[in-house]
């Protein structure tokens, strides 16, 4: 099966509004192609097994999800304290999160504040629809 994209469809859906927080990113990219400006969906799945590890404070992600789409002021108050609790307790774990970000999000950059896109959402979407890894899911299918 073959099918055409408009080429509105190939454009990152990370431009937001900047007075709103998106906690998705909508559409991404299966492959390695280096020149689609798309997000990677296996770097994706990298950012949800690092959020799984036992070493990631679970709590302090869903309160920035609900924060996100409350208040901006408390969602970047409640970035800014994560991001410094990881950072004396998880520096390594904090570091591959944001090397992942930076890959998803082109513009990202950990200096600044909480950005206006966050790919959080897509990884509890993963979550709930029972993806735990990506490699559970040739297992489910039974491939």
């Amino acid at each position: 099966v073959t099918g055409a994209l408009s080429p509105d469809a190939l454009e990152p859906i990370h431009q937001s509004d900047p007075t709103t927080l998106d906690h998705t990113m909508g559409t991404y990219v299966l492959g390695t192609e280096p020149a689609s400006p798309l997000p990677k969906l296996g770097d994706l799945f990298e950012l949800q097994a690092l959020l799984q590890q036992p070493a990631m404070a679970h709590g302090p992600i869903r309160q920035l999800l609900n924060l996100m789409e409350s208040s901006r002021a408390q969602a970047q108050q409640s970035w800014s304290r994560w991001r410094k609790l990881m950072q004396e307790n998880q520096s390594e774990i904090l570091k591959n999160f944001d090397q992942i970000m930076t890959r998803l999000l082109p513009q990202y950059n950990p200096l600044n504040n909480l950005p206006y896109t966050l790919p959080l959402g897509d990884v509890v979407t993963l979550h709930a629809v029972n993806n735990l890894l990506p490699e559970n899911i040739s297992r489910e299918a039974g491939v």
